[in-house]
C-alpha cells in the first residue's frame, strides 16, 4: 500500500519537491490503548473521539469486539478505516479479561492503557499519564475517574486509588 500511495504522489506531483512521512509499522508507539466491546456499540463513538483527541498522538488503539449482538464490529472498522493507528480484533464472546488479553498480546507500546467502551478520557490523559510514567520509578499510573450519573450534571469523584481498592477488591 505504501509504494502504491507513494507513487500516486509522485505522479501527481512530479516536478515539486516532496517530502513524503508516513506511519512505519516498525516504530514502537509509546503506549497501546486497549479498547474491549461487548454491547456498548452505543458508547464506542464518543470512547474512541476521546481516545482520537488526545494531545499524545504517538499511540496505537486495539480495538477487541468480544462477540458483541450489536453493531460494534461495524463502528471499530468504520474508525479503522478513518486512522491508521486503530486495529481491530474480532473474536467469539470469551470475556472481558480474555479480551484485553488477546489485546494486550497484540499491543506493540511498553505502556499499556486500558479503556472501557462505554468510557472517555480527557484530552491530555494519555501525554499526563506518559509524562508521570517515564519521569518517575512508578511501575503503574492510574488517571482520576469521574463518574457520571443519570442526572444531568451529576459527578460522582471515585475514591483515590491505592494497593487495596485499585481492582475493587479487599485484603
Amino acid at each position: 500500500n505504501y509504494h502504491r500511495f507513494n507513487r500516486q504522489i509522485l505522479k501527481s506531483l512530479q516536478n515539486d519537491i516532496i517530502l513524503i512521512v508516513y506511519f512505519n509499522m516498525n516504530t514502537k508507539p509509546k503506549i497501546s490503548v486497549i479498547v474491549p466491546a461487548y454491547k456498548t456499540a452505543r458508547y464506542i463513538p464518543a470512547c474512541l473521539d476521546s481516545i482520537l483527541s488526545q494531545t499524545l498522538t504517538d499511540i496505537e488503539i486495539i480495538c477487541i469486539n468480544d462477540g458483541s449482538p450489536d453493531n460494534a464490529l461495524e463502528i471499530f472498522n468504520e474508525y479503522a478505516k478513518r486512522d491508521s493507528r486503530i486495529t481491530v480484533i474480532n473474536q467469539e464472546n470469551q470475556g472481558i479479561c480474555l479480551a484485553r488479553n488477546n489485546a494486550i498480546a497484540a499491543a506493540r507500546a511498553d505502556y499499556i492503557f486500558p479503556l472501557d467502551s462505554d468510557d472517555v478520557i480527557a484530552p491530555n490523559c494519555l501525554e499526563i499519564l506518559y509524562n508521570i510514567i517515564t519521569t518517575t520509578d512508578y511501575s503503574v499510573v492510574c488517571p482520576l475517574g469521574i463518574l457520571f450519573d443519570q442526572t444531568p450534571g451529576t459527578l460522582w469523584r471515585l475514591p483515590p486509588v491505592n494497593k487495596f481498592n485499585m481492582y475493587g477488591g479487599r485484603n
